[in-house]
């Protein structure tokens, strides 16, 4: 099964905290099944690399550990080729429509690239970002080129993940 998934997921492999409980061990049980390869953006490593950058400005030594991790999950991620894989931004299509999801109300501007992303690919994209959800939904209801797509949130993929298995 193949799911595209927001920063938020990728955030536990970078040593960031989530809003979810445990789910650095969930995804490591997920993924470890063979089931499931997730797709991202490098929009969202971009993203990650902005958080580290944040937080280590309060703390140097902080900074360094942070800096640390970020290599050594950019490796994890390279070699975990079979369970993620990133899908390029560079692409009018992703473009256009991260331009018209800004235009119905989304103001994150990494967020509407994933979302863009997520339609021109036609996956299922799992994410924490109801905003984003409503607006993706709007522009697929309009939209004569793009199919509709399923957007999870972590407990409706866990849900459907557990029933297919």
């Amino acid at each position: 099964m193949d799911y595209f998934i927001d920063t938020s997921f990728l955030m536990p492999l970078f040593k960031l905290e989530t809003e979810i409980p445990n789910l650095k061990e969930e995804l490591g049980t997920i993924l470890s099944s063979g089931k499931v390869k997730f797709y991202f953006s490098p929009v969202s490593i971009i993203e990650i690399k902005w958080q580290l950058i944040k937080a280590g400005r309060s703390n140097v030594s902080e900074q360094k550990t942070l800096e640390l991790a970020f290599s050594k999950a950019l490796d994890s991620i390279k070699r975990e080729s079979k369970k993620y894989e990133k899908i390029s931004y560079i692409d009018s299509q992703i473009n256009d429509i991260s331009y018209q999801l800004m235009s119905l109300g989304h103001k994150d501007y990494f967020d509407a690239i994933i979302g863009a992303t997520a339609i021109r690919d036609a996956l299922t994209l799992i994410s924490l970002d109801e905003d984003l959800k409503k607006v993706m939904k709007i522009f697929l209801s309009k939209s004569l080129l793009y199919k509709d797509i399923e957007i999870l949130n972590w407990s409706e993929f866990k849900y459907k993940f557990n029933d297919a298995a």
